[in-house]
C-alpha cells in the first residue's frame, strides 16, 4: 500500500534539514525529493547510496530514450518488480509514467482495459431517459453531429431533430428549442457549450425542471394506476356479486321446481286413491 500511495502522490519532504544533499547535478530538486522519500520504503533502502556511487550509470539511464524498458543500474534491475520500477520512473522520469502504467495494466489485467471502448450511439440513447441529458465530452476535432443525424434517421426522429451551435446570442433560441423538445418530443442537440458558459447555470435549471416534471409524471401515473386498480377491484366485486345473484336465482328456481314436483306427486297419489 505504501508503494501504491507513493505512485499516486510522489515524495513529499517534510524535514529538509535531515535530507541528504543531491549528489547529481543533472537531477532536479523535485526528482531528488522523490528519491530520498522512496529510499524510506522497505524495498528501496540503499537507493540514495546507489545514486551517490553510481551517478553516471543513473544519468545514462535517465537520459535514455525509453527508460521504462532500459535496465536499471546495478542490482536494482533484478531487485525491482514491475510496480517498483514504475516508482523509480515516476520519481525522475515522470514523462514516461503513462507508458509504464499502460504496460503494467496490459500485463496484469489485459489490453481491454487500455483500449477505449467503441462508442455505440444507439446503445447510449437506449440506456438514457427523456429526462436526463446526454453530455458529450469531446477531444479536439471530434464532432458527433453526423452520427447523431444517422441515428435520428434510423430511429424515425429525423423530422424531429434540432441542432444548434451555442455562442453569443444563442441562449434564448436554445431555451425555446428545449421547451419545444419537451412539448413535442424532439431531440435537441446543443453543440459548443463551452462558448456559452454564462448560460450553463440556466441550462442546469432547465434540466432540473425536467427532473421535477419526471417526478410529477410519475406521481400522476401512480395516481392513475391506483384509480385503475380500484376500478378493476370494483368491477371484479361487481362481477362476483352478479355471479352470487345468479347462483341464488338458480337455487330459488330449483327449490320452486322441487316444490312443484312434490305437489304434483301428491296430486297423482290422491287421484290414484
Amino acid at each position: 500500500m505504501d508503494e501504491y500511495n507513493f505512485f499516486l502522490r510522489g515524495g513529499v519532504v517534510l524535514d529538509r534539514e535531515t535530507q541528504m544533499d543531491n549528489p547529481c547535478a543533472w537531477l532536479s530538486d523535485a526528482s531528488w525529493d522523490n528519491i530520498t522519500e522512496l529510499d524510506k520504503l522497505p524495498s528501496f533502502h540503499g537507493l540514495i547510496n546507489s545514486f551517490e556511487q553510481n551517478g553516471r550509470d543513473w544519468q545514462q539511464w535517465y537520459t535514455s530514450a525509453s527508460p521504462e524498458v532500459t535496465p536499471l543500474p546495478g542490482e536494482w534491475e533484478n531487485a525491482c518488480n514491475e510496480l517498483q520500477r514504475m516508482l523509480i520512473v515516476r520519481s525522475i522520469r515522470p514523462d514516461r509514467v503513462t507508458l509504464c502504467a499502460t504496460s503494467f495494466i496490459i500485463n496484469n489485467l489485459g489490453t481491454r482495459f487500455t483500449e477505449p471502448p467503441v462508442l455505440s450511439m444507439k446503445a447510449v440513447v437506449e440506456d438514457s431517459t427523456t429526462h436526463s441529458p446526454l453530455i458529450f465530452v469531446l477531444s479536439p476535432g471530434v464532432d458527433p453531429t453526423n452520427e447523431l443525424l444517422q441515428l435520428a434517421q434510423t430511429s424515425g426522429m429525423a423530422e424531429r431533430f434540432e441542432s444548434l451551435s451555442l455562442g453569443q446570442g444563442q441562449a434564448p433560441i436554445a431555451t425555446q428549442l428545449l421547451r419545444n423538445g419537451v412539448k413535442n418530443g424532439q431531440w435537441v442537440f446543443l453543440a459548443n457549450c463551452h462558448l456559452s458558459l454564462s448560460w450553463m447555470p440556466q441550462l442546469d435549471k432547465i434540466v432540473e425542471q425536467l427532473q421535477v416534471r419526471k417526478t410529477k409524471e410519475k406521481k400522476i401515473k401512480e395516481k392513475q394506476k391506483r384509480r385503475q386498480d380500484k376500478r378493476r377491484k370494483r368491477e371484479k366485486e361487481s362481477k362476483e356479486n352478479r355471479k352470487d345473484e345468479r347462483r341464488e336465482q338458480r337455487e330459488r328456481a330449483e327449490k320452486r321446481e322441487r316444490r312443484e314436483d312434490r305437489k304434483e306427486e301428491k296430486r297423482k297419489e290422491k287421484r290414484r286413491e
